[in-house]
């Protein structure tokens, strides 16, 4: 993402006040008494006020000079970076190239059942307080200012600051089981490839290659859980995480699940499969590719906890249904683009399996794994559904989203931008209606012929 689309995402939603006020302001090097009321009180408009409306209007002014400031800030710290990074960005533009895209609307710049997936669940817990951000890290983005608290931007940007949301040159690391051949290594590490010349490489991050010798897997699980975890919660990660790993072995599984260790201090990405070959060649490229789209949406996650009131935070995570299905939609449509997969097929018997559900279930839709408390309550209703309706449900609303706009919109555009502006106001610029609108819109093209919801594919 380049400065000065950040500069006009952050900008457009400022709107034409805010760029006059920024064309007469004093420098970001001048003092703070520069943003001073004195200077406010002496708008003409004010005379006409009464008293609370007056001081009402003062305020408002005083909040809305602070946040020219914070943009002036925002464009130096941005320039600063660029001129830092720009030579560890990767260009993918000959990647880019090679999707068809399907622009809809006028955008304004400003398989489940074969594998187990536990990506979505935050496994990872620091032992002891909540660490401490020093308070001189800035908080990045001025437009979070009247949505998120000081504490919870200044996190953000901390994770920010660590690289967390950056692409990396550090080449993606692989530890493959020795009981398993080469040929397991290039399943998985194709699918990776294919997902990372495409969105390119987040983390640090590893793959390991489980197989079906159980010290092996010890071995892994000892190598997973110093990778992934602070060294006070190894041996919690060996009693959780480490258990699954050896599980894999154990029952000559092909489980596969990612981890986002967010809260290290130098923060890194994992991921997990066993016996690959098992689940088909080409399938388990494709699952290895999923899993990588999970790495690329979490290094996006940027604003996870405020410490100020000890909440989860929404603001730009992805709902399950979006979170799991558009991994899925892309997985499919890179495997296709190989040769590994069929992604016409796929999603064809995906809408199959969306029918079945709605004839048992007729009124159970995404908007039913809208958060974790709608999930959560789906589940006491029916708990196979959820599986069902956060990816064939999930791939069938990604694959509109696409229609409305673009592949590249969607992956490149809405999951690194929505930190900045929130994942609900990302979500109505860069697709032009609300959740809550597209929910009601889905409902109606799953009323569609299949041969009519088959026309909205990308080539």
């Amino acid at each position: 993402m380049g400065f000065m689309d950040i500069r006009r995402l952050v900008v457009s939603a400022m709107l034409l006040p805010v760029l006059m006020i920024a064309c007469a302001s004093p420098s970001i090097n001048d003092s703070q008494e520069a943003f001073s009321e004195t200077q406010i009180s002496q708008d003409p408009n004010l005379g006409t006020f009464s008293q609370n409306e007056r001081e009402k209007a003062l305020e408002d002014q005083v909040a809305q000079l602070e946040l020219e400031k914070r943009i002036l800030e925002l464009e130096a710290q941005l320039s600063q970076s660029k001129a830092l990074n720009s030579p560890n960005l990767i260009n993918r533009s000959d990647v880019t190239d090679s999707l068809e895209l399907h622009p809809k609307t006028n955008i304004i710049e400003p398989t489940f059942d074969v594998y187990h997936d536990v990506d979505h669940q935050e496994t990872h817990e620091p032992s002891g307080e909540q660490q401490t951000i020093d308070s001189d890290i800035p908080s990045y983005f001025a437009s979070t200012s009247n949505i998120l608290s000081e504490a919870a931007r200044v996190e953000g940007g901390h994770l920010i600051s660590k690289g967390w949301n950056s692409p990396t040159k550090i080449e993606t690391t692989y530890m493959l089981a020795s009981d398993l051949g080469s040929d397991s290594l290039e399943e998985v590490k194709r699918g990776i490839d294919v997902a990372e010349d495409y969105l390119g490489i987040y983390g640090p991050y590893r793959v390991y290659i489980v197989g079906t010798d159980e010290e092996e897997a010890q071995i892994m699980a000892e190598d997973y859980c110093e990778w992934a975890y602070d060294r006070q919660d190894f041996n919690h990660c060996m009693n959780d995480q480490g258990v699954a790993i050896k599980e894999i072995a154990h029952y000559k599984g092909a489980n596969a699940f990612a981890q986002h260790s967010h809260h290290l201090e130098k923060p890194n990405q994992s991921f997990v499969i066993g016996n690959p070959l098992q689940i088909g060649v080409g399938f388990g490229s494709k699952i290895a590719a999923h899993e990588t789209v999970h790495i690329y949406q979490n290094a996006h996650h940027v604003y996870r906890f405020d410490p100020e009131t000890h909440q989860v935070l929404n603001y730009d995570s992805l709902p399950r249904w979006l979170e799991e299905g558009s991994a899925e939609f892309l997985a499919l449509y890179l495997s296709d683009k190989e040769g590994w997969v069929s992604f016409r097929q796929m999603m064809e018997e995906a809408m199959g399996a969306v029918h079945e559900l709605r004839r048992e279930y007729p009124k159970l839709s995404i908007r039913d794994l809208h958060d974790e408390e709608s999930t959560y309550a789906t589940e006491k209703v029916c708990d196979y559904c959820v599986g069902r309706l956060q990816y064939e449900f999930g791939q069938w609303a990604t694959a509109l989203l696409v229609e409305k706009s673009s592949i590249d919109i969607l992956y490149k555009k809405f999951i690194p931008e929505m930190h900045l502006a929130g994942r609900d106001s990302a979500f109505k610029q860069y697709f032009g209606l609300t959740i809550e609108e597209f929910y009601a819109e889905f409902e109606l093209f799953l009323e569609l012929d299949i041969n009519a919801q088959m026309k909205i594919l990308p080539k």
